[in-house]
């Protein structure tokens, strides 16, 4: 080849090459910058660091708002992260785990068993993305999208969510930038647990006896098994979790039946529905499918027992290597205090205070009759003081060592209403 023609090959080439790299660079910076971010900024920083965790947790929004990995470590010296997907059917929190276990392998998968009664594997679609876009494009992650969901077009979707996110184009902005150009997200003070705050009080609902269960196995049945078995042929010990809940009487079966079967196959159980944890006067966010903090921090603690006794899990507290973790709960407290610092409604602020990094201090009018703080005081271990002066109710809540940390006053008119942020 003569050298002109070699030289101008080559350039072809390199321009081609160069072209295809900044082609490639585009895509990745658009797949950043327009993502949806719940996915990412929940369980993102779990596929970035590089920790070892004791714990994954696995399920369905009751997992979510149900344990919270940082009480874990407060309280249990325990290091989890909380994987849960709002309306994650089985199938996908089998799924889940595979690709989890990929980047870190924990000593215990905790699998909360919700929708074992369910017969299909799919989930809704946009709740998918937030479970799996977190997770880069790998062969384990096509065989899940394809296991989970019979459409092409909701598998392409998932597989390539791009093309989803390309007509956000216009909503464009700094920090969208910003993101596509650093490709991380900001790590979960709640290491991917979320706080439902308000309270509801509700009715107990009958519990069918344990032994109550299902005739026929369930789809959702089969991944539970494929779940334990994964984790016992990987030396990874399995949990089933039955975290309390008001659920119709064929859901308890349904949860009955997973339980037993996860005995049967030499899975480790812990059933809180029985357990008579939860007060029914401050513990539920809603009608009774998620718990508030003061029912999460119950759910948790029971957990942590559990993991110690059950599993073996010993305490990280005094471990210099585990420093990190210690400066992970101080932003945590700090999360907490300043998701409280929010709140103008009594019910959410004290539900708040309940996590166990706080201490509560009250002072009530004579008349003061709202009956859901009453409760809310009483279940915290407070007294509250009765002064004729001064605001309906006053809160303040202080840290462990005393320190004032937020400060708050109230009125009844109908409702209690924030009056000074004092």
């Amino acid at each position: 080849m003569h050298p002109a023609s070699f030289i101008s090959s080559f350039k072809r080439v390199i321009s081609v090459l160069v072209l295809l790299a900044l082609v490639i660079s585009g895509v990745v910076f658009l797949s950043r910058a327009l993502a949806i971010t719940d996915g990412p900024e929940k369980n993102g920083a779990f596929l970035q660091d590089d920790r070892q965790y004791d714990v994954l947790l696995f399920g369905s929004s009751h997992m979510v708002n149900g344990i919270y990995p940082m009480e874990l470590w407060k309280n249990y010296g325990i290091t989890a992260y909380d994987l849960g997907g709002h309306g994650a059917s089985l199938a996908a929190s089998y799924w889940e785990m595979r690709l989890a276990v990929e980047k870190h392998k924990p000593k215990v998968a905790v699998l909360d068993v919700l929708f074992a009664g369910s017969d299909y594997t799919e989930m809704e679609l946009g709740l998918a993305h937030e479970l799996f876009d977190p997770y880069p494009l790998s062969r384990l992650k096509i065989q899940a999208v394809r296991d989970i969901f019979a459409n092409k077009g909701d598998r392409m979707e998932l597989l390539f969510p791009l093309d989803v996110y390309h007509n956000r184009w216009k909503e464009l902005d700094t920090e969208m930038v910003e993101r596509g150009l650093a490709g991380c997200m900001q790590a979960s003070p709640e290491k991917g647990s979320e706080l439902r705050v308000g309270t509801v009080a509700l009715e107990r609902i009958p519990l069918l006896p344990e032994t109550d269960r299902l005739e026929a196995r369930t789809i959702a049945m089969d991944y539970i098994e494929k779940f334990i078995i994964f984790c016992q042929e990987n030396d990874i010990i399995p949990v089933l979790v039955y975290i309390p809940g008001q659920i119709s009487e064929e859901w308890q079966r349904a949860c009955n039946t997973a339980m037993a079967l996860g005995e049967a196959l030499g899975a480790k159980t812990l059933n809180q529905q029985y357990m008579d944890l939860i007060d029914f006067n401050t513990d539920w966010y809603d009608e009774g499918r998620h718990l508030n903090p003061s029912g999460a921090l119950k759910a948790t603690d029971s957990l942590g027992a559990f993991l110690q006794d059950q599993c073996g899990l010993g305490s990280h507290l005094q471990d210099s290597a585990y420093s990190a973790w210690q400066e992970d709960y101080r932003m945590y407290v700090a999360y907490l205090t300043e998701t409280m610092q929010a709140q103008t409604d009594p019910d959410q602020f004290l539900s708040l205070a309940a996590l166990e990094c706080f201490t509560v201090e009250a002072t009530i009018s004579p008349d003061f009759s709202d009956q859901t703080v009453l409760h809310q005081l009483q279940s915290l271990g407070v007294t509250p003081a009765i002064r004729k002066d001064g605001p309906d109710l006053e809160l303040i809540i202080r840290d462990t060592q005393g320190n004032e940390l937020v400060h708050k006053c109230f009125e009844t008119e109908t409702t209690l209403t924030e009056t000074v942020d004092a």
